[in-house]
């Protein structure tokens, strides 16, 4: 796996920065915004996974996934987790690399305000959900069950909070 993440992933991890770097135009202001955004909700994600899983040890669905896949497991992860999630980043990250490629127009306009309300809406609506799931999760009256409370009312969440 070393190699591999000699070969591909260092690669994405040291190219993303210069996707993204703001000193590389006239009008740094979008590309700082953009570039401090994603990185203040980058590192909240971080944060709370680290916190989430430190000392424990592999998921178990991970575990019965490569036992099903057998000795094929690592072509299998090829295609399932890797490529998958490399398909998924580069699309994601449109909506970051479009801002920092584009010069004009050349000031801050009223649907860059729109974009930093809905990050501010996002940040702040993960950033709760993830302290009720906590919660919900630590008490031990709601072993087996699903979130129903908070942000686990809203439709699409409860799947998200019963599996996470």
């Amino acid at each position: 796996m070393s190699r591999w993440w000699t070969a591909f992933g260092a690669w994405g991890l040291f190219s993303s920065p210069g996707s993204v770097s703001p000193w590389r135009t006239v009008y740094p202001a979008r590309k700082w915004i953009v570039a401090l955004l994603t990185s203040f909700w980058g590192l909240r994600l971080c944060a709370y996974l680290s916190f989430r899983n430190w000392g424990k040890g592999e998921d178990p669905r991970y575990g019965k996934w490569r036992e099903a896949s057998g000795d094929g497991f690592w072509i299998v992860s090829l295609f399932k987790v890797f490529w998958l999630q490399a398909l998924v980043l580069w699309v994601i990250s449109l909506v970051i690399q479009i801002p920092q490629m584009s010069p004009q127009p050349a000031r801050l306009t009223a649907w860059d305000g729109f974009g930093a309300a809905v990050w501010l809406i996002g940040f702040v609506f993960e950033s709760v959900a993830d302290r009720q799931l906590q919660r919900f999760k630590a008490d031990p009256r709601s072993k087996g069950q699903v979130m129903d409370r908070g942000f686990g009312v809203i439709p699409g969440t409860r799947t998200i909070s019963a599996n996470a």
